[in-house]
């Protein structure tokens, strides 16, 4: 039997689009991670306006306040003690955004760090027709591992942070809309 292809040649093409099929789908991983980031820093922001309006309620003792954070009625007082524990209650939510935000800043890095990684291989790859070592394709299979592993957590977070933003927006809405009748209640 004559082989008209050297296996090794087959094996190495097969790798390199494996490899660019993997450097699209981390770019693509990375580029929902960006996504998710930008959503969690507008909740954070969000959560600092709800914060910084309760802050103003509760200095204002001459406003009436309306149950959309205590279960108030509209025509009762605000209670400064539920204004005040709310106030801390966001404020220990914003400590934790901020600190997602933080945690998703470094995660980041290290998905473009790994996307770098891979476009490196792929340009070793598409300039040298040398065989890997043993031990450097088990690294680059272990962080195309990774990569998709990580591919699936950013997708599954992404969606779950979408569907929470939905409803933290309604809630945003609800709110600014009970805070204008409160105003017209006042005047």
């Amino acid at each position: 039997l004559t082989q008209i292809e050297d296996p090794r040649e087959q094996w190495r093409r097969e790798q390199e689009r494996m490899l660019k099929e993997y450097l699209i789908v981390a770019q693509e991983a990375l580029n929902a991670k960006k996504e998710i980031y930008q959503i969690k820093q507008q909740r954070f922001e969000l959560a600092q306006e709800e914060y910084q309006q309760l802050h103003r309620m509760c200095e204002d003792d001459t406003r009436s306040y309306t149950g959309s954070f205590s279960g108030y009625s509209a025509n009762t007082k605000y209670d400064p003690y539920q204004i005040k524990a709310e106030i801390a209650s966001r404020r220990d939510r914003l400590s934790r955004l901020k600190r997602e935000l933080t945690q998703m800043k470094q995660e980041l890095q290290y998905k473009e760090k790994g996307v770098e990684t891979l476009q490196e291989i792929d340009r070793k790859m598409s300039s040298a027709h040398t065989n890997y070592k043993l031990d450097e394709a088990q690294a680059i299979m272990s962080e195309l591992r990774t990569i998709k592993k990580a591919i699936c957590t950013g997708e599954k977070e992404r969606r779950d942070l979408m569907q929470d933003s939905v409803s933290k927006e309604a809630h945003i809405h609800r709110f600014l809309g009970l805070e204008h009748i409160i105003g017209e209640d006042t005047v």
